[in-house]
């Protein structure tokens, strides 16, 4: 099934959480094409909760891959929301499928690094195609990342290092 998005809609669904951690919600959109001539205007808000965790533009009339940014939460059920936002006039119907629900390994999770858990003499490496969770104090020599590192929206960061070198996404 397309969820299909238009004139200021907005659609919901219920979300079961059944352990704690960082979690990241994935899908693909893309503008409705039978007029390329009204532009890329459209906008999708994504929000869990209550808590807007990205707004996206849609480039154009092909499926596109998104992620939002992780947000912490509890076991519970929470409300995950796609709201249609157009800053432009005219027809820019969105469509969302293909939505994915990823938890997301923590920088302070021995698992994320297959061993322990980087610390203040640490060369720390992201790998491409990874995604961390960084969230509360953290100190290392060094960062590489190829990657991803990510704070979620409902928590906070510090980081300290000697240098940092961002060469991934």
């Amino acid at each position: 099934q397309v969820l299909f998005l238009h004139g200021g809609g907005t659609a919901s669904l219920p979300v079961m959480i059944s352990l704690c951690g960082y979690y990241s919600f994935l899908f693909k959109a893309a503008l409705r094409g039978h007029n390329q001539s009204e532009g890329e205007a459209k906008h999708i808000r994504i929000s869990i909760g209550g808590t807007e965790v990205g707004e996206v533009a849609l480039p154009d009339f092909n499926y596109n891959d998104f992620a939002s940014l992780p947000i912490y939460l509890s076991p519970g059920t929470y409300t995950l929301t796609f709201k249609e936002v157009n800053p432009a006039s005219g027809d820019n119907t969105g469509f969302v499928d293909d939505l994915r629900m990823e938890l997301v390994p923590s920088w302070q999770d021995a698992y994320a690094w297959d061993g322990p858990v980087p610390g203040s003499n640490d060369m720390v490496t992201i790998g491409a195609g990874s995604v961390i969770a960084m969230h509360g104090t953290l100190n290392a020599n060094q960062v590489t990342v190829n990657g991803t590192m990510a704070c979620p929206v409902n928590r906070d960061l510090e980081l300290s290092a000697k240098k940092i070198m961002v060469l991934g996404s």
